[in-house]
């Protein structure tokens, strides 16, 4: 077994009989690999602690870990699910919640209680949800909590990027920028690390590092230009649905 902290990378590639290239990739492997398992052993330790003091926590899929609790046995649902975005090109969000998990959620929720579910602003995916909701068997007529934030980024990119991509043009590189929207690599690795997709997405910030850092781009076309001009200052948005659980005992006041 071979010390690795203790030989250069040259030494590393003789005793694996392969360029420093191709040594230099296995160690980044290696480290990504490291870090992923270290994130995951610090997440059950931290979950092993919780669960000291009498709060259970279930992990799993949660249309078959729900199944383990009894019917009206929930307080309050508040939950940041899948936006079905497939953002950053991640697996776990090219859906939304299934029709099966909501239902779930609906059973054991007591009866007049509330679900609080963040979701997408898109109309596409909003109304969806909703539909699902209702299908699912929660009341939906209530108005949404608008929460609108300043920091962030684009979900899936951003518009005068597009009308340039559109145009068949490139956009000149103008400078380099350590976070993307108050997200720095550190940051982006640590929401990704121990969850499904994490290598894709620690793949993707070593590019990114190995490239001095995000990538500030200036547009080129006129029309990409006017739409910085009037949205260099942008507000994201996203919906908090507000149902509830039909409740068998009481009229519910909106």
């Amino acid at each position: 077994m071979l010390k690795i902290k203790s030989l250069s990378t040259g030494e590393i590639a003789r005793r694996l009989k392969c360029n420093r290239g191709t040594a230099l990739k296995y160690l980044k492997e290696l480290k990504t690999k490291k870090q992923t398992l270290e994130t995951r052993i610090s997440n059950t330790l931290n979950l092993w602690k919780l669960t000291l003091f009498g709060n259970p926590i279930l992990i799993g899929d949660c249309a078959q870990t729900l199944k383990q609790l009894p019917d009206e046995s929930i307080d309050l649902i508040v939950t940041d699910p899948p936006y079905g975005y497939g953002f950053m090109g991640l697996d776990w969000d090219h859906a939304l919640p299934s029709l099966q998990s909501l239902k779930e959620c609906l059973r054991v929720l007591k009866s007049g209680g509330f679900a609080f579910i963040m979701c997408s602003p898109r109309q596409d995916l909003l109304s969806r949800m909703i539909c699902r909701l209702q299908d699912a068997g929660f009341e939906t007529g209530f108005s949404s909590i608008s929460w609108i934030y300043h920091t962030g980024f684009p979900k899936i990119s951003g518009v005068s990027k597009n009308i340039d991509k559109r145009a068949g043009v490139e956009r000149e590189v103008v400078g380099k920028a350590e976070r993307l929207g108050g997200f720095t690599c550190q940051a982006i690795r640590n929401i990704a690390t121990g969850y499904e997709n994490a290598d894709k997405v620690q793949a993707r910030v070593e590019n990114i590092k190995n490239n001095g850092g995000f990538n500030i781009t200036a547009p080129s076309t006129i029309a990409a230009k006017e739409w910085l001009k009037n949205n260099s200052k942008f507000s994201l948005w996203e919906w908090l649905y507000n149902s509830i659980s039909p409740n068998k005992h009481q009229r519910i006041y909106r």
